[in-house]
């Protein structure tokens, strides 16, 4: 049976992703900087910068295909070493990309982001996957330049990659800025939290859990080489509106709203070319979502 590489196997999406693979049965081989995750999980450790490193273990191992999760995540991250954000995230995804193209890998699937967008303005249509890319931040040229040298290798190498473009992630494993994540842990700790974002501001929130079940999907299915997909939630809200629905677990949640911040200005997202190519729609509605994810931090107290 095909195994595949899981890069950022300890993280956010990766170690999702590598949960739904292992529960259907698929070999995987957990990748990540470290040699262990936080519950004692063997890793392979594997810096995506080093291409010696990378090689020996698709050989090895016998690696079919690779899920590409691993990386710096999110605007927040790098902005200190805007280099090394470019050398960890564009180039670690070139390395992905030619150690595909000289073993013969069946499939890469890239992590991209909505930061590869920039601003889309609120009240504009839904923003299709095939509008002018104009990222504000290095983070999403960094993803922005990986799309573009993803599709360089599909045309003229013939790498049968895809991407997806992860919008407002939540869920277990998160440590990074989320909104949803600060809310959750105001409540559980009994202290108040001011927000550094406008109450009315627009988010369209996804859970790992449908992330990793796009990726699986967008693994998969062989064709769309070369094409990046938007996966996000249905539902568009606002923070406001995630807060109140948040106060259901802690009705004395002290929220307020210290706004506007730092960051893209993003309209809803057209997602019907990932539900049209992929087969992909969202399962968990934010209510859902919120509860489990609670569920799980509780269960981590």
């Amino acid at each position: 049976m095909e195994k595949i590489l899981v890069t950022g196997a300890g993280g956010l999406i990766g170690n999702a992703v590598r949960v739904a693979l292992e529960a259907r049965g698929t070999p995987v081989v957990p990748t990540d900087m470290g040699s262990r995750t936080e519950e004692g999980l063997a890793l392979v450790a594997l810096d995506l910068r080093d291409t010696h490193r990378l090689h020996e273990i698709v050989l090895r191992e016998g690696v079919g295909a690779i899920v590409h999760c691993g990386g710096l995540s999110g605007p927040m991250q790098g902005k200190d070493n805007p280099a090394q954000l470019i050398a960890i995230n564009t180039i670690g995804s070139v390395n992905m990309l030619e150690v595909a193209r000289i073993q013969g890998l069946r499939r890469v699937v890239l992590l991209s982001s909505v930061s590869a967008y920039g601003h889309t303005p609120p009240g504009t249509a839904a923003v299709p996957e095939d509008v002018l890319l104009q990222p504000n931040t290095v983070y999403g040229a960094s993803k922005a330049a990986t799309e573009a040298i993803m599709r360089g290798y599909v045309l003229e190498h013939g790498v049968n990659a895809v991407a997806l473009r992860p919008g407002w992630l939540y869920g277990p494993r998160r440590t990074t800025h989320c909104e949803i994540r600060h809310m959750l842990l105001a409540g559980l700790h009994d202290r108040p939290l001011r927000l550094p974002a406008s109450a009315d501001a627009s988010r369209q929130f996804i859970h790992v859990d449908d992330m990793a079940r796009a990726i699986l999907l967008a693994l998969d299915r062989n064709g769309f080489a070369g094409k990046a997909y938007t996966i996000n939630g249905l539902e568009t809200t606002t923070l406001q509106s995630v807060g109140a629905k948040v106060a259901k677990h802690f009705p004395k949640l002290d929220l307020s709203f210290d706004g506007p911040a730092d960051g893209d200005v993003q309209a809803p997202f057209d997602l019907s070319a990932a539900e049209r190519d992929l087969g992909f729609r969202p399962d968990i509605d934010l209510d859902t979502g919120i509860a489990s994810y609670l569920g799980w931090m509780k269960s981590r107290l």
